[in-house]
């Protein structure tokens, strides 16, 4: 379960990566079109989903080297995070062209970033 800094609502996705690191800095996959859900359960409990569209071939192509991905979220201006190795689900469909959507739902709490911290993060990323 995670705790999210946002009152229940959707909310858009300005910017977002799927994020394995490595020595080099690391690699990402761009999703798109995205949107951040969140809900409060009968027992008041948060309830967190995200959705956005991605390139499967490419998220295929970020699997086949790591197992460990987190995603990297701009809300807009000041609204910067990182969620570490959240629950992914996606299509299996692996054509060059064939785009899905991909779900997660954070593990953890959301890890705040400044604007800075989320833009420098980005500079070090080889995106597919």
């Amino acid at each position: 379960m995670s705790v999210s800094p946002f009152k229940p609502g959707s909310y858009i996705i300005e910017e977002a990566y799927v994020v394995v690191h490595d020595a080099d800095g690391g690699k990402a996959v761009v999703l798109t079109d995205g949107v951040l859900d969140v809900e409060k359960d009968p027992l008041d409990n948060e309830i967190v989903n995200g959705r956005a569209f991605v390139h499967n071939l490419s998220m295929v192509n970020l699997l086949e080297e790591h197992e460990k991905l987190d995603i990297l979220l701009k809300m807009g201006e000041g609204f910067c995070f990182r969620l570490t190795e959240p629950i992914i689900q996606g299509g299996k469909v692996f054509e060059k062209t064939t785009r899905s959507i991909l779900r997660f739902t954070p593990t953890s709490d959301f890890e705040q970033l400044s604007d800075e911290e989320f833009a420098q993060i980005k500079k070090t990323l080889e995106i597919f």
